[in-house]
């Protein structure tokens, strides 16, 4: 070693093992290989000629140093032949046992070891973990893996004494059923967390222990952050960055389970990732018996393993993990590679399917926003939520300021209300308020059947037509828009918000590619393959019998849209974009597949300005389903309104969750819907479109717990003419209408309109048998009844004195009488023949004329 080389290497041990430096110096890692974790800073970083970086493997202790590397500076490079590794630097397999992954999430890591007979299962981080395979040759074809009955089941553990197997599960192991599952759980975490990839389980210890796990460690933690005070810091990747996991192995015939992709972040002023960029947290391969073979697949991570066998028993492969990219500004080049793919169960063809782990999460386009709340240092300063300021609550006199930010959550505004009429807003009516969250999650680019539509129907964006009616209107978000025009614009008797789940946005915020997204499983992306040039990387389904090839590059541009979904932070998973009193037209203009006039202003309830400038911006989708982010974001825009709200008592609040999946940003939607409708009286409904089976469980729950048990499920919608129907029946309920009760039901300062009260009416007889009173409110208050104030009397015997003694609207019939009857005017309504005509009431002047009134759902008649 050179002198120079020596005394590099000494510094770089000296570095790495202090926390945090706050000293302006360079890290220049040239032609040479350094092993660093921890927190840093810099003036700037350049990692240059064939320089490494390795990241030391967690030890099971110390988060901060071992698994973890944190470099900011206000430059940071990696250059096309150079990188920065923490591979397999996260959590670590355990000799016969399950991998080891968080406290938190302590199925996490894959079942291994003592738990199987052959193969361990693969471990998990945001993307599930495969199953562990048994013997292939037992049930069907000898040339695959037959799911469930060649799959590992969880039906055992290491004893007290570590040194043996004990069976669990009782009757309900070994039964070929896959269950309990071997696969690790996946979990998911604020980016901002220091946390790594879950391990693989180790292979089957039935018949003997080894003493070294076979399971593969999972990725760690790499945060590059390149910032400066005047908005200039970048961050250049040309090289590598790579936190995936590492493969499992194979001995005696049986295989551990693949490591789970590890956390990414870069975050920049401006990010740049070259065409020779390669940005991995993909899972590790599952073990097989040939994984120790030169020429397989890493088979650097099993040197001195089984490299030849029987190749049946495949471990499961990692999940993937997470990558996220923030910036003001951002250049991905489309050659450039960013994968979080789950792994396959090893490379034997015979180990498919149920092996393989599932796929991570992407996140290319945030908005670096500087620090926000979330109990989290997001602007790499050394502290937390600082700076965020307050906020006012409450109106006129009672208004006050209210801290912004308290416990890493925005607090929620609780308005006081005093006697001082300047405390309550002004009086708008009593319409109900409904608040729609529409979901905009990725997903929502797919159709009904579940196939990409790489749009969403509207005039810039339509993408592919899919179900061959030669329109390109088959994503769920297209259908979804249009129906919700068509009943909010039907509606104008209810007060409508819109919300989306959270997005950041800017011109041309997110640029995602169908190479980056489509070609590894996820979804989705707006980048329509039909104008795309270059080598075809992948071809993917669009129907049960048809494919698009996905070339990379996009001539089009469409590809990039103004948005880009995320999580959000705490209680903001959704953004109001129009809020109650907002004009229909205004409103609408989301949902008119038009972006005419985008603008990026944030302003809650009228985001993009479209009261205020008559903007024209649309709903895209883009990111993940916060499901409770979103209803607790309703929370605190709605409960403050109804605490100042005159009308509160008389007027119904409500919220509408339009979704096509279950949660999937680690919330409690049920227990955030039951404190809506148990503590503020805020019902949520719930309605559904094209959802998994395995989904609709959790939506009825939010369902049921948002009405207080009185709904026991959502609606359920599975083709396009059932939208319409399903919002509408949720509408027509929340209307109030007027009832006859001497109360004022639909709160427009009018009691019991509509009804006819107190005019004069009879029981329907006749003559001396009449009785008389006027109109009442019915038991149903539906209608009005005669309450009859002057009974008649009962029939009697006919005599001669010009009345109808009798009661069969004939007077004085039968007799010879010589009453002389003098006419007194025009018949009317009142037992006496008043034009001597010898017949009685026979007719009412009043007859057909005009009664009632057009209210609600009443309708006008005549007196008859």
């Amino acid at each position: 070693m050179s002198r120079s080389r020596a005394t590099f290497a000494l510094f770089f041990l000296f570095l790495s093992s202090i926390p945090a430096i706050a000293s302006a110096q360079d890290l220049v890692v040239n032609n040479t290989t350094v092993t660093l974790g921890g927190v840093h800073r810099y003036r700037t970083v350049r990692v240059t000629n064939n320089g490494r970086i390795l990241v030391p493997a967690f030890n099971g202790t110390n988060r901060t140093t071992t698994g973890n590397l944190v470099l900011i500076a206000e430059s940071i490079v990696v250059d096309a032949t150079s990188s920065i590794e923490a591979r397999g630097a996260g959590y670590q397999p355990v000799i016969c046992g399950n991998g080891s992954g968080p406290a938190s999430a302590p199925l996490s890591g894959g079942r291994g070891g003592c738990a199987v007979l052959d193969s361990g299962g693969g471990g998990a981080h945001f993307g599930r973990g495969g199953r562990g395979t048994k013997d292939c040759f037992v049930f069907g074809a000898t040339t695959s893996c037959q799911f469930p009955q060649e799959f590992e089941e969880l039906c055992g553990a290491l004893n007290g004494t570590n040194n043996g197997c004990v069976a669990t599960g009782g009757s309900t192991c070994y039964d070929n059923d896959g269950l309990p599952s071997v696969a690790g759980d996946s979990y998911r975490h604020s980016i901002y967390e220091i946390e790594f990839g879950a391990a693989g389980g180790d292979k089957g210890c039935r018949d003997g222990f080894d003493n070294v796990s076979t399971g593969g460690a999972g990725g760690g933690r790499i945060v590059l952050v390149g910032l400066t005070a005047a908005g200039t810091g970048t961050v250049q990747v040309d090289g590598r960055i790579n936190a995936a996991g590492r493969r499992g192995c194979g001995s005696g015939n049986d295989s551990g389970g693949g490591g789970a992709g590890g956390s990414i972040l870069i975050v920049g002023d401006q990010v740049q990732v070259g065409a020779t960029g390669f940005v991995t947290a993909a899972g590790g391969l599952g073990g097989d018996t040939n994984s120790g073979m030169g020429g397989q697949p890493d088979a650097a991570d099993c040197v001195g393993r089984q490299a030849g066998g029987t190749c049946d028993d495949c471990g499961g492969g990692g999940g993937g993990g997470i990558i996220n990219v923030l910036s003001r500004s951002s250049s991905l080049h489309y050659g450039a590679t960013f994968d979080v793919g789950g792994a396959e169960g090893g490379v034997c063809e015979i180990c498919r399917g149920e092996a393989g782990g599932g796929a991570g999460e992407l996140l290319l386009d945030g908005a670096y926003v500087g620090e926000y709340c979330d109990g989290f240092d997001n602007d790499f300063d050394g502290n937390v939520d600082e700076g965020l300021g307050s906020t006012s609550c409450g109106l006129g006199a009672c208004a006050r300021d209210i801290a912004a930010c308290a416990s890493g959550a925005p607090v929620t505004c609780a308005p006081m209300v005093t006697s001082d009429p300047s405390c309550t807003a002004s009086d708008a009516g009593a319409r109900p308020r409904i608040a729609v969250v529409l979901d905009t999650s990725s997903s929502m680019l797919l159709d009904l059947r579940g196939y990409p539509t790489f749009g969403d129907g509207s005039v810039d964006r339509p993408g592919i037509d899919t179900d061959g009616n030669g329109r390109p209107d088959d994503s769920r978000l297209s259908l979804a828009r249009e129906s919700l025009a068509q009943v909010i614009s039907a509606y104008p008797e209810i007060d409508f918000a819109l919300a989306r789940y959270h997005q950041d946005q800017g011109l041309r915020r997110s640029c995602q590619t169908a190479r980056w997204f489509e070609c590894e499983g996820l979804i989705g992306t707006y980048d329509n393959p039909g104008d795309n040039t270059g080598t075809v990387a992948c071809n993917v389904a669009t129907g049960p019998a048809s494919s698009v090839a996905i070339r990379p590059i996009s001539t089009a541009g469409d590809e990039c849209i103004n948005y880009a979904g995320t999580c959000g932070p705490p209680r903001r998973g959704a953004d109001v974009l129009s809020g109650f009193g907002t004009p229909t037209r205004d409103l609408v203009r989301w949902l008119d597949g038009r972006e005419t006039a985008f603008d990026a202003d944030a302003t809650p309830g009228d985001v993009c300005r479209h009261a205020r400038a008559g903007r024209d911006c649309e709903v895209r989708a883009s990111g993940e389903t916060p499901l409770a982010g979103s209803l607790q974001t309703i929370e605190d825009y709605v409960v403050p309104i109804r605490a100042t709200d005159p009308s509160t008592g008389c007027r119904g609040y409500s919220v509408i969750l339009v979704t096509d999946g279950a949660e999937s940003c680690g919330g409690n939607p049920v227990a955030q819907a039951r404190r809506l409708h148990d503590t503020f009286g805020i019902e949520t409904y719930v309605v559904a479109v094209s959802v998994r089976p395995e989904e609709e469980v959790s939506l009825n729950q939010i369902a049921s717990a948002g009405s207080g048990g009185a709904r026991a499920s959502a609606t359920f919608v599975r083709n396009p003419a059932e939208l319409v129907p399903a919002i509408t029946s949720i509408l027509e309920g929340s209307l109030r209408t007027e009832r006859c009760n001497a109360m004022d039901d639909d709160c427009d300062g009018r009691t019991d309109e509509g009804f006819a009260l107190g005019d004069a009416c009879d029981d329907g007889l006749v003559g001396a048998c009449r009785g008389t009173g006027a109109t009442v409110c019915a038991a149903s208050e539906l209608a009005v009844e005669c309450a009859i104030t002057m009974p008649g009397g009962s029939a009697g015997t006919e005599s001669c004195n010009g009345m109808d003694d009798d009661c069969d609207e004939a007077i004085d019939e039968g007799l010879t009488c010589n009453i002389e009857c003098t006419p007194s005017g025009a018949e009317v309504c009142n037992g006496v023949d008043d034009d001597c005509n010898g017949l009685v009431d026979e007719v009412d002047p009043a007859l057909g004329t005009p009664c009632g009134e057009d209210e609600g759902e009443c309708e006008p008649g005549a007196l008859r």
